[in-house]
C-alpha cells in the first residue's frame, strides 16, 4: 500500500509554501499588475469605442441634417431659375409681339406711302398725257400758268376720287 513519510511529507509542505511565497512576492504581483493593466486598457478601449459611436452618430446626424439643407437650396435654387426663366420667356414673347406689332404699322404705314407715291406717279403720267392730248387736239401749245391750273384741277378731281387709307 501507500507509505506516508512524515518528515518527507512535511519537507515537501515547508518547500510548497516557500516556493508560494517566493512566487507570490517575485511573479504573482506583476501578473496581476500585468491583468490589471490590459483590463484598465480594455476598459478604456471600450470607452473610446463607446465615444466613438457617439460622435459617429453625432457626424452622421450634422450630414444628414446639411444634406437635408442643401437638396432644400437646390430646390429653392431650381425654382427661383425656373421662375426666372419664365418670366424671361414671357417678356421675350411680349417684346417679340410688340416688335411684330410696330412692324406691321410700320409696314403698312410703307405700303399707304408707297400707295400714295404710285398714284401720284399715275396722275403725273396721266396728267402728262392729257397734255399732250390736248396740246395735239389744239394744235398748239398751253401756256405754263394754263398747265398749272389743269393739273391741280386734275388732282382735285382724283383724289375725291380716291379711297382713304
Amino acid at each position: 500500500m501507500v507509505e506516508i513519510n512524515g518528515a518527507l511529507l512535511l519537507a515537501q509542505l515547508a518547500t510548497f509554501l516557500i516556493a508560494l511565497v517566493f512566487l507570490w512576492k517575485v511573479a504573482w504581483r506583476p501578473i496581476v499588475g500585468i491583468i490589471e493593466a490590459r483590463q484598465d486598457k480594455l476598459k478604456n478601449d471600450l470607452a473610446l469605442i463607446e465615444q466613438s459611436k457617439v460622435a459617429a452618430a453625432q457626424v452622421e446626424k450634422e450630414y444628414t441634417a446639411r444634406l437635408a439643407q442643401v437638396e432644400e437650396q437646390a430646390k429653392t435654387i431650381i425654382s427661383a431659375a425656373y421662375a426666372q426663366g419664365q418670366k424671361q420667356r414671357e417678356e421675350l414673347l411680349a417684346q417679340a409681339q410688340e416688335e411684330m406689332k410696330q412692324l406691321r404699322q410700320k409696314t403698312k404705314i410703307q405700303m399707304y406711302g408707297e400707295e400714295a407715291r404710285v398714284l401720284q406717279d399715275m396722275i403725273d403720267d396721266t396728267l402728262a398725257l392729257s397734255l399732250e392730248l390736248t396740246e395735239k387736239l389744239l394744235h398748239k401749245s398751253v401756256d405754263r400758268q394754263s398747265q398749272e391750273q389743269l393739273f391741280q384741277e386734275a388732282i382735285r378731281s382724283m383724289e375725291l376720287s380716291l379711297p382713304k387709307p
